[in-house]
């Protein structure tokens, strides 16, 4: 079996070395191609430092062994390694992180020691979400941001030797051969946490079960039972599997960093060249199989009154690279448009100048290029579409929505969020819809019910109506998720379990 495993990564390196000519023109990953291979000059080095060498004798598990020893009993940090795919894993760093400062912080051997992070991800927009994360740490915490290495086993190797993490934790789905063996070889506990995987993952991943069982890691925590059976079937080790709840609920709280407030909200909406009498659609999250389904209803609807008040639609792809196929479609169709960016970023700023010039044309779609702004955006919108869920993609996290108070509207196709519950769509917190074709027309029913509440508060009193509205929404979803939070607590206990019993490193393979 060594010896299989041997060849693979033999095998497996090569690959990724001709994988590097994809990667470079990748849509997603070209911007952090050129960096995610280079070590040394990255966060690693960084994070590990240590005047003692990492060659010869005093080096591999018997040496990560001694120094997991000597942090034990001494002051040095604790060092732990976060692997968030993009942005969706990196926002769990909100609440996880937190959560890892308060254990380690309660437990009377690690309480006077400082608490060191590295943080790692695969995209541009998951970097990006784990520096705004940052700011909302604990100020005695410090954490280091970078790119994942690729793949390849002796890259990936040289960052653990480097980063010499006690823990790395892998959030989600996030199984990457080179850096699950390199764990092992240097006696690094591997924790799977807030893990997630498909039924469509479960039969990819599930021919190779032999070779997954000797990558296992040594805690999986699910966020649900299938899961977890999953889990333990592909590795064989349901000792080793549980389950909790997940992570994204904590994200949820009413008092969770980020929650928009109402002058951003109302600034959002100036910035929109939404007016207070105006109505506002969000079509959130939208994905490029989407784009299609879409554009004939969209470009239909934008000339519609509701009640006699005018629409704005904002639409906010899932990926940024979009962005210019979303221009030339919105512009064969005869659409006008206009651009919200990220400032900085060159061309239409998004600032009222720009949506001003915009509406003296007749513009009222509004694509925001703009990232990680959807939480003011769901609090700012009349109505809510969130997107991933008209072709079978397995969802977003439409549950941000409800939080932020609004009913999203969702396709039929939400395999990944199973775990959200049938009880968000029995109270009316959400509300699905059978495909694209029904889309608008419930979208235009959510808007009349609420432009019939804003002609009964009055002209001038529209704001206090939908901040009364948005209210009722909110705490009515904060009651059902209340005996849903405590994620983040079992994940860091988890950690700081491994951590703590982590003198015996894992077995290694060869």
């Amino acid at each position: 079996m060594n010896a299989c495993m041997e060849l693979f990564f033999r095998v497996y390196a090569v690959l990724w070395r001709g994988a590097a000519l994809f990667l470079c023109g990748h849509e997603r990953l070209k911007d952090s191609f050129g960096r995610r291979a280079v070590l040394e000059n990255g966060p690693f080095a960084a994070f590990g430092a240590d005047p003692r060498p990492r060659t010869g004798p005093d080096a591999g598990p018997d040496a990560a062994d001694k120094d997991r020893q000597r942090a034990l009993t001494g002051a040095a940090p604790v060092r732990l390694w976060i692997q968030a795919a993009s942005a969706g894993e990196a926002k769990l760093c909100r609440a996880f992180v937190p959560a890892l400062h308060a254990a380690f912080a309660a437990h009377p051997g690690f309480a006077a020691r400082p608490l060191r992070l590295l943080c790692t991800s695969l995209t541009p927009q998951g970097l990006e979400t784990l520096e705004e994360a940052k700011k909302t740490f604990p100020p005695d915490l410090r954490c280091l941001c970078g790119y994942l290495p690729l793949d390849r086993p002796d890259l990936m190797r040289a960052a653990v030797r480097l980063a010499r993490p006690q823990a790395l934790i892998l959030l989600e789905t996030e199984l990457w051969p080179g850096l699950m063996r390199a764990a092992k070889l240097e006696g690094v506990p591997l924790i799977v946490a807030n893990g997630r995987m498909s039924e469509k993952s479960f039969r990819f991943y599930g021919p190779s079960r032999f070779f997954w069982k000797n990558l296992a890691p040594d805690r999986v925590a699910a966020v649900s039972e299938k899961d977890a059976a999953r889990y333990a079937a592909l590795f064989g080790s349901p000792e080793k599997v549980e389950t909790m709840s997940n992570v994204k609920f904590d994200l949820l709280r009413q008092d969770a960093p980020g929650r928009p407030g109402t002058e951003a909200v109302l600034r959002l909406r100036a910035e929109l060249g939404a007016d207070e009498a105006d109505l506002l659609v969000l079509l959130a999250s939208v994905r490029e199989e989407e784009e299609d389904l879409l554009l004939p209803g969209l470009c239909a609807f934008c000339g519609k009154k509701i009640r006699g008040r005018g629409l704005v639609v904002a639409v906010a792809p899932r990926h940024m690279h979009r962005i210019a196929a979303w221009e030339e479609k919105l512009r064969a169709c005869g659409a006008a448009f206009f651009l919200r960016r990220t400032p900085g970023e060159g061309g239409a700023v998004g600032a009222r100048a720009s949506v001003t010039g915009a509406r003296a044309d007749g513009s009222r779609i509004c694509l925001c290029a703009k990232f990680g702004e959807l939480p003011e955006l769901y609090a700012a919108a009349d109505a809510v579409f969130v997107g991933g869920s008209l072709a079978p993609l397995g969802g977003q996290n439409f549950l941000e929505a409800a939080a932020c108070g609004a009913v999203p509207l969702v396709g039929p196709h939400l395999d990944n969020f199973l775990w959200a519950g049938a009880d968000v769509f029995a109270a009316g917190l959400a509300r699905k819809i059978s495909g694209a074709a029904g889309l608008f027309e419930a979208l235009a029913r959510d808007l009349e019910e609420r432009a019939a509440l804003l002609d009964l508060a009055g002209a001038g009193a529209e704001t206090d109506a939908r901040a009364g509205a948005s209210g009722e929404i909110q705490a009515h979803f904060q009651a059902l998720l209340a005996p849903k939070l405590g994620g983040s607590s079992r994940a860091a206990r988890i950690v700081l379990e491994a951590v703590t019993a982590g003198a015996t490193p894992s077995a290694g393979t060869s």
